[in-house]
């Protein structure tokens, strides 16, 4: 289900000006897309002319089969939720209500489908067709169920075709590394914002010449990816001193490697900016 709206958009520039003072410029675009959601116009900064409706005619629904088998077995409602390989359903050339006409793979609500008004809505309906799968679990009598192992974690997999037991965990393992390391890139962002935001002072301070305070900037930034860098990589290596020690020796000297850079390259630019001048005299010849 899919309803032509506005859609609000904003971008926001800051600006530095002399003094150290910052100005924020925000501008706002409108465009009409196709979107799955209701978006309140409401809330825009510039709600008229801009007018999305209130309610939708038709919305998204979800119906699932009251009980679904595999072979003998039912399965369980987790492993029903699970189920996603979805394909389009055939609508066939039957009456339509009022206002809705076919096209193509899909029902339209509205007058024109090449030439779409706010409101108008794409509808299309997809299934799951009976299928071989395959699933984990625990058999409670007739019903697949959800496996709780000794740590506590429960096991549902299923996946369409006939798949392996080994095939289906290293799937799961997969997906679960793949979420680890996304959790772990968001954490390492997240310890830069902060280091950002305890050096922010010292650009503020700079500011009162903007092209100062913008090297400033840049360069607390680059010292805050550093820290994050290595503060992110150590934590990783604690994390995997047991379970896989080899590599976390390798990173522990990649994170050595970078502390050694780091405070070299600070003493480096420490000396530059306290060395004084070295100013020599010249004999003064004497008045005859």
């Amino acid at each position: 289900m899919e309803t032509y709206q506005w859609e609000e958009t904003s971008k926001s520039e800051e600006k530095k000006q002399l003094g150290g003072s910052t100005e924020t410029v925000t501008t706002y675009e409108y465009k009409k897309v196709w979107s799955p959601r209701s978006i309140n116009s409401a809330q825009f900064k510039q709600p008229n002319g801009h007018e999305n409706p209130a309610s939708l005619p038709y919305e998204s629904r979800t119906w699932s089969a009251g009980t679904v088998t595999m072979g003998q077995y039912t399965l369980s409602n987790t492993h029903t939720k699970a189920i996603s390989n979805f394909t389009p359903l055939d609508i066939p050339q039957v009456q339509m209500p009022q206002g809705i006409s076919h096209s193509g793979q899909q029902l339209y609500y509205g007058v024109n489908s090449s030439n779409p008004s706010i409101g108008d809505q794409r509808i299309r309906f997809e299934v799951v067709l009976p299928q071989t799968f395959s699933a984990i679990g625990r058999l409670s009598g007739a019903e697949l169920v959800e496996h709780v192992a000794s740590n506590g974690h429960s096991i549902a997999l299923i996946q369409a075709g006939f798949i392996t037991a080994d095939a289906m965990f290293e799937t799961a393992k997969s997906k679960n590394a793949m979420l680890t390391w996304i959790l772990r890139a968001v954490g390492t962002a997240l310890l830069m914002l902060a280091f950002s935001m305890i050096f922010k002072p010292l650009s503020v301070v700079a500011d009162v010449v903007p092209m100062i305070g913008n090297i400033v900037e840049m360069g607390t930034g680059f010292v805050s990816a550093i820290l994050a860098l290595i503060i992110a990589l150590v934590t990783i290596c604690v994390a995997w001193l047991f379970y896989r020690p080899l590599m976390a020796t390798a990173l522990l000297m990649i994170v050595a490697g970078l502390i050694y850079w780091f405070v070299r390259r600070a003493k480096a630019i420490t000396a530059i900016h306290t060395a004084a001048p070295t100013v020599q005299a010249a004999p003064v010849p004497a008045a005859d």
